[in-house]
């Protein structure tokens, strides 16, 4: 087969000092808070609006040239049980090997900026600035869990010391690391709290199946609540929740973070980082636990509900039980 890439746009070899690297708005939203804008800084993302455009379609046709070889080495170890489940995120590394190749021959950063550390394509866009001699910088986009990558960056600027210590826990820290704080949006008073929001948000992830969802929008359904559903930016199932949402009559969200959680009065997630975020715009949340998660650590992986930001629910609790927690 072969496969007609999307033409690179001629353009001289130029050195740059930054080179921010984002896939979403939550990452990009990332740098704003602390980086004051120069010309001899850039910006790359699959993203319209970006100085270094990354094309899906190169993406697109690069997994398809991709996936079969990489099942075959997954499938010839012996813990392939483990790894043919994620086949996606290691598909995802190869193609990023080549995106970023491409990416690096036209650009020279001196440094590059990641706001995700974890994704499998940024993984190999971090492996190929390595390569290159390139420094490396890392600032969080969102909350960290347990079991992140050990940090390996020049720099790391993360939000707190918890951050820091789940760092810590996943293995020796490598770089040097600065406490930042987190920029935060103004606290809303007690009289205003989601006093604009009319929905019941529900904010997916691909942690939660298709099918858990369509079970809770089923019971949500039951209570006779107006349902606002977002994915998750990174979301590979965009085409699946549109067509969900037109089937049960719910209206799906496809603005900024901060006008969804505007329009929510109260919200329904997976374990996800927009708890966090809702709770600083004071919106209540409840973190659904898929039925075959059993370990605690997992449940909570974030420790938000250990911090009193975040409720658990599960499917024994009753639609009263329900009801009372969406009526506080």
């Amino acid at each position: 087969f072969r496969f007609a890439l999307d033409s690179p746009k001629k353009r001289s070899r130029t050195t740059v000092n930054f080179l921010f690297i984002y896939l979403t708005e939550n990452q990009r939203r990332a740098y704003q808070s602390w980086v004051k804008w120069s010309q001899s800084y850039q910006t790359a993302s699959f993203m319209k609006g970006a100085d270094r455009h990354i094309s899906w379609r190169d993406c697109g046709l690069l997994s398809i040239r991709y996936l079969w070889s990489t099942y075959c080495i997954l499938r010839s170890r012996s813990d392939h049980h483990l790894t043919i489940p994620w086949l996606g995120e290691f598909v995802r590394y190869r193609v990023g090997l080549v995106l970023a190749e491409r990416l690096y021959r036209n650009i020279h950063p001196q440094v590059v900026v990641f706001a995700n550390d974890h994704s499998g394509i940024l993984r190999a866009f971090i492996r190929r600035a390595r390569e290159l001699g390139c420094k490396t910088v890392y600032t969080q986009h969102a909350s960290i869990g347990r079991s992140f990558p050990p940090l390996d960056f020049d720099l790391a600027l993360l939000d707190g010391n918890q951050a820091c210590h789940h760092y810590i826990e996943s293995g020796p820290v490598k770089g040097h690391v600065v406490i930042t704080g987190r920029n935060t949006c103004k606290p809303q008073s007690s009289t205003d709290d989601c006093s604009g929001g009319n929905f019941i948000g529900l904010a997916t992830n691909e942690l939660n199946s298709l099918k858990e969802w369509i079970y809770w929008i089923k019971r949500l359904k039951q209570l006779d609540r107006k349902l606002l559903l977002r994915c998750h930016p990174a979301d590979k199932r965009k085409i699946a929740w549109r067509l969900i949402c037109r089937w049960h009559g719910i209206e799906f969200d496809s603005s900024t973070l901060n006008d969804y959680l505007s329009r929510c009065r109260f919200l329904l997630t997976g374990m996800s980082g927009i708890i966090l975020e809702a709770a600083l715009k004071g919106v209540p949340s409840l973190a659904i636990r898929p039925p075959k998660w059993h370990s605690q650590r997992m449940l909570d992986y974030y420790s938000y509900e250990r911090f009193g930001l975040v409720k658990g629910i599960s499917r024994q609790d009753t639609n009263k039980q329900l009801f009372e927690h969406l009526s506080q």
